[in-house]
């Protein structure tokens, strides 16, 4: 099964995050209003859950 692999950052704002495939580029998750900044880790790690569910992949999360 391919894995999606997801960095969570903070920021001085909130959190950003990252997604990665193998064989692509990073991607920055982006929320629908189109900010890259979530308010919390959880809500980073649910909209890459969620991207991750929809593609059929297996989810791990990398945290500095």
């Amino acid at each position: 099964m391919n894995k999606l692999t997801v960095n969570v950052k903070q920021s001085k704002t909130g959190y950003e995050g990252t997604v990665q495939l193998p064989g692509l580029k990073s991607t920055k998750l982006v929320r629908k209003d189109g900010s890259t900044t979530f308010p919390s880790s959880s809500a980073v790690k649910t909209v890459a859950r969620s991207v991750g569910t929809n593609l059929g992949l297996e989810v791990s999360y990398a945290e500095p």
